[in-house]
């Protein structure tokens, strides 16, 4: 969102996002199993945030950063599949919500999640 004269109003929230994410079922003896991965990317943002001790206004932002996530999934029977994600696998420390109340919240650090599927 910006203002009459072009000048940004909600800069917490970042101007630009790009996700991407591919995925390849493999053949021969490793058919089955379908690996994948991606990458997220996010632009700067920032926020005038009240320092109520210091009785002023100071920029708090969140620099441009990249995330990247891994998958794969192993197709156990015709009905049946287990799929293992890790997020941001390079455990990249980043801020979200930055201005919301004064404050900034943490974004996720690496994790993993195992899941399993059965298709009727």
């Amino acid at each position: 969102m910006r203002d009459e004269n072009g000048a940004k109003i909600s800069t917490f929230e970042p101007e630009d996002q790009v996700s991407l994410y591919t995925s390849d079922k493999l053949r021969g003896r490793l058919d089955g199993l379908t690996v994948g991965g991606g990458v997220r990317w996010q632009s700067v943002g920032w926020q005038s945030i009240d320092n109520k001790p210091l009785d002023k206004y100071e920029d708090f932002a969140q620099d441009v950063y990249w995330l990247v996530d891994l998958m794969t999934r192993y197709q156990i029977s015709k009905n049946l599949s287990a799929t293992l994600n890790v997020n941001n696998l390079c455990d990249k420390s980043y801020t979200t919500n930055i201005g919301f109340y004064n404050s900034a919240a943490y974004g996720e650090p690496r994790n993993f999640m195992l899941s399993t599927r059965w298709d009727f």
